[in-house]
């Protein structure tokens, strides 16, 4: 089942080292930067290493899964960048993160060889942070209240690392 992922301790120390990555970054550069816990729904955005604030989101429908290809409603895992701040998006504000990046580019081939991805289907793009939502599932963006898109916006720049990660805790200690 996908939960079975959020108590596999190999899984869970991969995360918990991503986003330890990022806010060490954030610290050493004097920098933003924003994790993204998926299990928990929440947006923490990091200045010079320090939590300044957390917000709830809203992940894909079939967020919990890591994504694997076009289509399939999962939010990505992994170490992104702000690409673009997009004033006019249909969501209100926008943060558009470089998916796919390189490792998604070979998780992609991997998951074609293995057959965990269907024939034809491509691995797919637009991976926004936006607005336009309060607890609504997405096609796989991260997605928060215009109120909180406002904030975060303000507050980002181009450049910003986002670290998505299933959670930096078990689903055996959530529950």
């Amino acid at each position: 089942s996908v939960l079975k992922r959020y108590n596999d301790p190999d899984l869970l120390a991969e995360w918990n080292n991503a986003a330890g990555e990022t806010i060490r970054t954030s610290r050493d550069r004097g920098t933003s930067a924003i994790v993204v816990s998926k299990l928990e729904q929440i947006l923490t955005l990091y200045q010079k290493g320090r939590p300044i604030h957390s917000y709830t989101v809203s992940v894909g429908r079939d967020g919990l899964f890591d994504k694997r290809h076009a289509g399939d409603y999962a939010t990505p895992e992994g170490r992104y960048r702000v690409t673009r701040k997009n004033l006019a998006s249909r969501f209100n504000k926008a943060l558009l993160i470089d998916y796919p990046n390189a490792e998604d580019t070979r998780a992609f081939a991997r998951n074609r060889k293995n057959g965990l991805v269907p024939p034809g289907v491509d691995i797919g793009g637009i991976i926004e942070i936006h607005g336009g939502g309060d607890d609504v599932l997405t096609d796989g963006c991260v997605s928060m209240t215009d109120r909180d898109i406002e904030e975060l916006f303000r507050n980002v720049e181009v450049g910003t690392p986002v670290t998505i990660i299933g959670s930096t805790r078990s689903l055996k200690s959530i529950l």
